[in-house]
């Protein structure tokens, strides 16, 4: 069902066949997807790049990181392995400024160079100079770009760079004949909810007014936060930031699927016993001689 590809550092193609295990996770705001694999295989060369591909389909690839033999009795090698957005986390960007770039200006010059060839996404424009400062990653800079422009984390898979992150109109019904569920576990973060936040308009002067989130103040919710319009830059669209992580951070759900689920990032979820719509924002599946499992994290959907 699974097998595995490899590439030695002399561009030699291996094929190794199925795993002993297999660990991959994605998350939407983890830059890179990641894998660990066991392999029935010892004195191999130095390995670069793998794929894992699942009933012939390209499930995960990327460049190894590290690669490590144990010699015993069941003697086997471990990779762990990044996919295509490494490239942009391990290598720092060019320090310059932009005036008014468009999404397609930053990935042209901070992915394009990397082997990315497509951008994903809508390409929206920056009002103003946006600053690359030294010492930062190709990925950060695109990050911080993506965050101002879409409130959204920037994803990578193989060489299309999802400005928006993964965003996806196809739905997962767990519970359901086809997506069998065999654990849940439901958790409420009231410390993550805030009600208020107080507003400083002018310096010299107090926090003199305030937003307020009206269901959590209905629910008894008693925090708030502060931000000084008058001074650090701050905006209104901060609040709603604060407001928007608290709900975000205030419920998530880990539900465990029998089989393949290593596509469903960024999916809507439904569920019978959950009334409101979500999403996954986290993937983790393993396969193993015991089968394969999926755990999905699930977030309440916007809108």
């Amino acid at each position: 069902m699974l097998s595995v590809e490899v590439t030695d550092i002399n561009r030699n193609r291996l094929k190794i066949g199925a795993p002993i295990s297999i660990v991959m996770d994605k998350e939407e705001d983890v830059p890179a997807d990641s894998v660990v694999i066991k392999l029935a295989r010892v004195n191999m060369p130095e390995l670069t790049f793998v794929e894992v591909y699942r009933r012939g389909e390209l499930i995960f690839s990327g460049e190894i990181d590290e690669q490590t033999e144990v010699f015993g009795k069941n003697s086997y090698t471990e990779l762990m392995a990044r996919n295509s957005a490494a490239k942009l986390i391990d290598n720092e960007a060019y320090p310059m400024s932009f005036v008014n770039p468009s999404a397609q200006d930053i990935f042209d010059f901070y992915a394009r160079p990397f082997g990315f060839n497509e951008l994903i996404g809508e390409n929206k424009a920056f009002d103003g100079k946006f600053t690359v400062n030294k010492g930062i990653s190709c990925y950060t800079a695109i990050r911080r770009f993506a965050m101002e422009m879409y409130g959204a984390f920037p994803k990578c898979d193989g060489d299309k760079l999802y400005i928006e992150g993964f965003k996806s109109d196809e739905m997962i019904k767990l519970g359901s004949p086809d997506v069998h569920v065999t654990d849940m576990r439901v958790v409420n973060l009231r410390c993550n909810r805030v009600s208020r936040v107080y507003l400083k308009h002018k310096e010299g002067e107090g926090y003199s007014s305030f937003l307020s989130d009206v269901n959590a103040e209905k629910d008894g919710i008693k925090k708030v936060r502060y931000i000084n319009l008058a001074s650090n830059g701050s905006t209104l669209k901060d609040a709603d930031v604060i407001f928007d992580e608290a709900k975000k951070k205030s419920f998530y759900a880990d539900v465990v699927c029998r089989g393949f689920y290593g596509d469903a990032l960024g999916k809507t979820a439904c569920l019978d016993t959950l009334e409101t719509k979500y999403y996954v924002c986290a993937v983790r599946y393993v396969a193993d001689k015991s089968g394969e499992l999926t755990k999905l994290r699930i977030l309440k959907k916007e809108g």
